[in-house]
């Protein structure tokens, strides 16, 4: 399970930020949660479309005149997902980080699930200027990344962030993307190390490792950032319900 291989306690505030499969893993990890009994809440730092296939219910600020004081947890269901409004798009608007300090006050036991960014919906990303945006009460940071960008062309097609994943790897356009390459990206302090509090963990998941080839670019990789003193990376295809975490 992804909340076992998180080693998750009660009153985590846990970000996800990158690519291929941040909702995919949030989504799992917040049925997880609710599952074993735990109350969770969703949101973002950024903007997101309301999560579908959970069984949720969606508060939005400027509906609630007495704000964040007044909203309570219903008995069923047992998650929550907290935004400002609803944009043109379709969006939940999501929350500063003032508002997250006072959700996290609220409620001190609930674990609660952020994303920092955007990604159009593509395999990997570098953080553009001004991403990802990290609460400062984030216990644990989650860069994710789908395994099937690696072999393909750096482009606007396959990744977002072009101009900063150049910046970071030396890469030009139309290179392809190695393992070292994501490697750099994840470990750069202005990659997927900017904006993580000193005291939270920071553990990166490899998803997508769909095929026993696909499995084997993973294991690379992850050796890659275990050699440069990562302490846990995990792997596998949060999408397929039930699948094995692995933790490396």
């Amino acid at each position: 399970m992804l909340r076992e291989a998180l080693n998750l306690k009660k009153g985590d505030l846990v970000v996800f930020v990158g690519a291929g499969g941040k909702t995919s893993a949030m989504n799992r990890l917040a049925k997880e949660l609710v599952d074993s009994g735990d109350t969770v809440i969703i949101t973002t730092t950024t903007k997101i479309f309301p999560p579908l296939n959970l069984n949720s219910r969606l508060y939005l600020l400027e509906n609630e005149k007495e704000g964040i004081s007044h909203i309570t947890f219903p008995e069923k269901p047992r998650i929550l997902v907290l935004g400002k409004k609803i944009n043109e798009e379709g969006k939940i608007v999501g929350l500063d980080r003032a508002q997250l300090k006072t959700i996290r006050e609220k409620w001190p036991d609930t674990v609660i699930l952020v994303e920092g960014d955007g990604a159009k919906g593509k395999p990997f990303k570098a953080p553009r200027e001004y991403e990802p945006v990290i609460p400062f009460v984030a216990t644990l940071v989650i860069p994710v990344l789908g395994i099937d960008s690696l072999g393909q062309p750096l482009d606007e097609a396959h990744f977002h962030g072009v101009e900063e994943m150049c910046l970071l790897t030396g890469l030009q356009r139309g290179d392809y993307l190695r393992p070292e390459d994501v490697a750099k990206i994840l470990l750069h302090k202005k990659g997927y190390q900017k904006g993580v509090p000193p005291c939270a963990r920071w553990i990166p998941l490899i998803n997508k490792a769909d095929t026993m080839h696909q499995r084997g670019q993973a294991m690379v990789l992850a050796e890659i950032l275990k050699k440069a003193g990562v302490a846990q990376v995990l792997l596998g295809s949060v999408g397929i319900e039930n699948s094995t975490v692995e933790v490396l």
